[in-house]
Order: C-alpha cells, then structure tokens, then sequence
C-alpha cells in the first residue's frame, strides 16, 4: 500500500474581510474623535490602517482563529479530500493507498482509505488510531503520534494488503 502524510493551513479569505470591517470602524471612531477631520486626509488614514491590519491578520495564528469553526471544518475537509485525489487516489493497482492528512491550524486529523481498503476494513480501525494521534498532539507529541499512526496503519494492511514491490 501506498501510505501520504500531508500537513496543511490555511483560511486567507479572513484577513481582508476582518481589515475591511475594522477600518469601517477605525473610520468612525476617526470622524467621532476629528470631526474638522479632512476627507483627503482620513481617506489616507483609513486606507493605512486597512493595509496594516491586513498584513498584521494575515499572521497564520490570528488568520485561524479569525475564521469560524464551520469554515475551519469545511476547509480542512475540502483539502484532505484534494490531497488524496491529488497524491493517493489511483496510484495503486489494487486501490489500496492511505491519506493521513493533519491540518494542525483547524485542529482536523483525517485517515482516508482507498476503495479496496474501505471494503476490507471497518471505519472503526482509523477512528482509533485518529482518536490516538490526537492525544499525542495534545501532549505536545506530534511526531511521536505521527510514527504510532503510521505503524499502526501499516500493521492494519498488513493483513489484507500484503506488500508487493510491483504494486
């Protein structure tokens, strides 16, 4: 079997959205503060303020946690699934490949078999081994659970999936 690992982050639409909103805000607290303000004037500031409260909320911690949960699910869904037709799907002849994709910003962790796998073994098999590797993740032991996860992927398919060198 062939066996990815893939770590991602993301959520880029959330830091013009939020500097956008902010500077409309900055704005009237301009206009409440400085009332002879001139517009020329707080147009420009306004127009600084949008450029660095986007670059500052492009910072990957403030970018996530700026995103809601539901975008965070959905987007950590969408790029496992992209990862595994990209890099997993097709890639054997037997349809016997295996995602591990961890998206450490979301917090999301996914095991996604191919066809052949998903016929011989149960999902309960990967929800163990998720439920595992998240409990080293948060002991702060990543790679640690990342090897446990692997061997214990590997000793899954072994069964099954015995390995050869033309597949």
């Amino acid at each position: 079997p062939v066996a990815k690992l893939t770590v991602t982050t993301s959520m880029g639409a959330y830091p013009p959205l939020w500097a956008g909103a902010l500077a409309f805000l900055f704005g009237g607290v301009l206009a409440l503060v400085w009332p002879e303000i001139h517009v020329r004037f707080a147009f420009v500031c306004v127009g600084a303020f949008v450029l660095a409260a986007g670059l500052l909320l492009h910072w990957p911690p403030l970018r996530l946690w700026l995103a809601p949960r539901a975008v965070k699910d959905d987007h950590a869904v969408r790029a496992a699934q992209e990862h595994f037709a990209m890099h997993v799907r097709g890639r054997t002849g037997e349809a016997n490949g295996l995602l591990i994709f961890v998206a450490l910003g979301e917090h999301y962790v996914a095991i996604i078999p191919d066809t052949a796998i998903q016929s011989v073994l149960p999902e309960t098999t990967w929800a163990e081994i998720i439920a595992e590797l998240l409990g080293e993740v948060k002991r702060g032991r990543l790679v640690e659970g990342l090897e446990k996860a692997v061997s214990r992927c590997a000793t899954a398919l072994a069964g099954p999936f015995p390995y050869r060198p033309d597949d």
